[in-house]
C-alpha cells in the first residue's frame, strides 16, 4: 500500500512525540523500530488517527525530465482546435527565429508574428511557446525539446484532474500516485481506490 508505504517512510525521519503518561500507565521504551498497527497500544500512542490522517506531503515539485522521459505519454504534434482554426504549439528555444519557423512549420512569418502578436524576432525569448497556425501542412517530427516540454505539459494537466476527481489533499498527493505508476491514470487511480479502502477499513477497526 502506498500509504503505509509513505507513513512509514515518514515515521523514519519524523522524531515521534513522547506521549503524555498517566500515573498508573507504564512506559514501554522504543527500540526504534517503526510502529505497525498492531503495536498501538503497547507503544501508547494516544491519537491512533495519525496513521489515517498521514504527514502531509511537501509542496509538489515541478516534473523534471528524468520524469517526463519515464512517463507513460505518447506525445503527438497537439493540434490544438480554436473556433475554426487550428494551431500547433512549439515551445521556444534561445535559437529560434521567426523566418526558421516559417520554414520549419511551412507557414508565412508574418502569420506567426500576428497570431502571436510579435513585432520582432527579440518577442519569441519572452515566450514559453507560440501558436504556430496549421493548415494540414506536413511536418517533421516534432523535436525533442517540444516533445519533453507537451508531456510535461499533460503531466501537469493529469495531476490536476487526479486531484479533482479523487478530492486529492494536495496537488503532490496526486503527484506522487502517478508518478509511482509512471502516469498510468487508470493504474494510478486503481492504487488511490486500495489506499482508501484500506484506511476506511482501518477507521472501522480502531473505532
Amino acid at each position: 500500500m502506498k500509504y503505509q508505504e509513505l507513513t512509514q517512510r515518514y515515521l523514519a525521519v519524523q522524531p515521534m512525540e513522547k506521549p503524555k503518561q498517566s500515573e498508573s500507565t507504564t512506559t514501554v521504551e522504543s527500540d526504534g523500530s517503526l510502529i505497525d498497527f498492531d503495536d498501538i497500544e503497547t507503544n501508547e500512542i494516544s491519537d491512533p488517527n495519525f496513521f489515517l490522517t498521514g504527514p502531509a506531503l511537501p509542496p509538489r515539485q515541478d516534473i523534471s525530465d528524468k520524469s517526463a522521459r519515464s512517463a507513460n505519454i505518447k506525445v503527438d504534434r497537439n493540434v490544438i482546435k480554436v473556433g475554426d482554426r487550428q494551431f500547433l504549439r512549439h515551445h521556444v528555444k534561445n535559437t529560434d527565429t521567426l523566418s526558421g519557423l516559417s520554414i520549419r512549420y511551412k507557414v508565412k512569418a508574418e502569420d506567426v508574428r500576428s497570431v502571436n502578436k510579435l513585432s520582432r524576432d527579440g518577442d519569441l525569448c519572452t515566450r514559453g511557446y507560440v501558436m504556430i497556425p496549421y493548415y494540414g501542412q506536413e511536418i517533421e517530427k516534432i523535436d525533442a525539446h517540444s516533445e519533453m516540454e507537451e508531456k510535461k505539459q499533460e503531466m501537469r494537466r493529469m495531476i490536476k484532474r487526479f486531484h479533482r476527481e479523487f478530492k486529492c489533499q494536495s496537488d503532490s498527493e496526486a503527484q506522487f500516485y502517478l508518478e509511482d505508476k509512471m502516469y498510468d491514470y487508470d493504474a494510478a487511480a486503481q492504487e488511490f481506490r486500495e489506499d482508501e479502502k484500506w484506511a476506511k477499513s482501518q477507521t472501522q477497526r480502531l473505532c
